[in-house]
C-alpha cells in the first residue's frame, strides 16, 4: 500500500466532514473487512494490507507486511479511535516489533472538518503539526505542515465539480520562501467516477511517473481487483502492478 500510492495519502486530508472511512474511500455497503495483495507484473509478491471495521464504516486497524510469502509477521500496525460524532481523534502507528512508533491527535471545527493534525514520538516529544483549509464547498484546498514552529511544506489542492480532487501543488524542500513548487499530480476519473489515471511531476513539470488504471467491480460496485500500468519517465521504465482485494460485508 506504500509503494507509488501517494493519492490514498489524500484521503487524511481531502475527507469530507460527517463521512465514515468507506465513504471516505468511496466504499460501498457494509463492509467488515478488505485484504488486498499487491503483486508486480511477473506475479512476484510486493505487499498485503489488511483493514477491519467497525459497524458504523470507520477504519480501526490496519496492517501492512511487506514482501516474503505475504503472511502477517506484525510488520506495520495501525489503530484509530474516534469520539462520540464519529470523527477519528487518534492514530496509532506500530513498529515491527510491536512498539509504538508515533501518535497522530486530530482536531475539528464546528462544522466537523479536520483542520489540525499533530503527530508526536512514542516518547511524546512533538513532531509536526499540520494546518487545513477548506472552501465554500467543504472541499479541503489548502494544507500546510509545521516543523519547530517553521513553515515546511504546503498542498494546494483542486477539485472538480463532483468533489473529486484533480490536481495537487506541492511546495517544501527548503523552496517555501521562494514559493517554488517541488512536484505536482493531476488525478482523471471516468463517467462513473473512478480513478483512471495518475500523473506525478517534478520541479516545474518534469515528468516523473505516470499510472495508469483498469478495475473489475463486486456487485456492490467496489472493485476487487486493479490492475496498474506504470511508466517511470525518471528511469524510463514500464511496470505492472496488480492488486486483488477480498472484501468481508457484515
Amino acid at each position: 500500500m506504500k509503494i507509488f500510492f501517494a493519492f490514498i495519502i489524500l484521503y487524511l486530508f481531502l475527507a469530507n466532514p460527517k463521512n465514515n472511512s468507506l465513504q471516505e474511500d468511496g466504499l460501498n455497503g457494509k463492509i467488515k473487512s478488505i485484504t488486498e495483495y499487491q503483486y508486480s507484473g511477473h506475479n512476484d509478491f510486493r505487499c498485503k494490507s489488511y483493514y477491519l471495521f467497525d459497524k458504523i464504516g470507520n477504519i480501526i486497524e490496519r496492517k501492512d507486511s511487506f514482501g516474503g510469502d505475504g503472511t502477517f509477521n506484525g510488520d506495520f500496525k495501525y489503530e484509530y479511535q474516534y469520539n462520540k460524532d464519529g470523527n477519528k481523534i487518534e492514530q496509532k502507528d506500530y513498529n515491527k516489533d510491536g512498539t509504538l512508533s508515533w501518535r497522530t491527535s486530530f482536531i475539528y471545527d464546528d462544522n466537523d472538518h479536520l483542520i489540525e493534525t499533530n503527530r508526536y514520538k512514542a516518547n511524546g516529544d512533538f513532531m509536526e503539526k499540520v494546518m487545513l483549509k477548506y472552501d465554500s464547498l467543504g472541499n479541503n484546498v489548502e494544507r500546510n505542515s509545521y516543523e519547530g514552529g517553521v513553515l515546511n511544506g504546503k498542498g494546494i489542492f483542486r477539485f472538480d465539480e463532483y468533489g473529486h480532487v484533480v490536481d495537487c501543488e506541492s511546495i517544501g524542500n527548503g523552496s517555501i520562501d521562494k514559493y517554488k513548487k517541488s512536484s505536482h499530480e493531476q488525478w482523471k476519473y471516468n463517467a462513473s467516477g473512478h480513478l483512471y489515471e495518475y500523473v506525478r511531476y517534478e520541479g516545474e513539470y518534469l515528468l516523473v511517473a505516470e499510472k495508469y488504471y483498469d478495475f473489475k467491480y463486486d456487485k456492490s460496485d467496489n472493485w476487487i481487483q486493479r490492475t496498474s500500468a506504470i511508466h517511470k519517465a525518471s528511469i524510463s521504465r514500464d511496470d505492472t502492478e496488480i492488486t486483488i482485494r477480498k472484501i468481508v460485508y457484515y
